[in-house]
């Protein structure tokens, strides 16, 4: 797994970038504790105002990650909560998944989300995720309540 996220609280002054660090070692504990390694963690900690390239919904964070860890972002998925992980995903030429309840929406409209393939619990997001992929997995019932493969799918 790797993490990309947007931490405009640093540039903002209000998060240390050490603490930022404490947390990421946390979360990578967390994720191990339940067999699940963390490679890598990339942040953006510029506020929205600076345009960098690498706050999200620019593709820049995915791309260095997909360089330094030679991945094919055409066959790939990138899990977010927000339109800016979609977005980012789609200008990375990555196939956005969301994953949650509370997702983000930043537009005047939700037409953005029609076509996303979104999950809201951990069972839904594998196989979702698995169905993106191209695998062949059964779904019972349950588990098609809680996860959609979008309009195109």
């Amino acid at each position: 797994m790797i993490v990309i996220s947007n931490q405009a609280a640093v540039g903002k002054g209000l998060l240390d970038p050490a603490r930022l660090e404490e947390i990421t070692v946390k979360m990578q504990q967390a994720l191990l504790q339940d067999g699940t390694p963390l490679a890598a963690a990339y942040y953006c900690t510029h506020r929205s105002d600076e345009n960098c390239v690498c706050r999200k919904p620019k593709p820049g964070l995915l791309l260095e990650a997909a360089s330094d860890f030679n991945i094919d972002l055409p066959r790939s998925i990138f899990i977010g909560d927000s339109e800016t992980d979609v977005r980012a995903a789609q200008a990375a030429g990555s196939r956005p998944l969301l994953f949650g309840l509370g997702l983000q929406v930043s537009s005047d409209t939700a037409d953005w989300k029609s076509k996303v393939p979104f999950a809201t619990t951990a069972q839904a997001l594998f196989l979702v995720a698995a169905g993106c992929l191209g695998e062949k997995t059964l779904m019972g019932p349950r588990d098609r309540s809680s996860a959609s493969f979008g309009r195109d799918n």
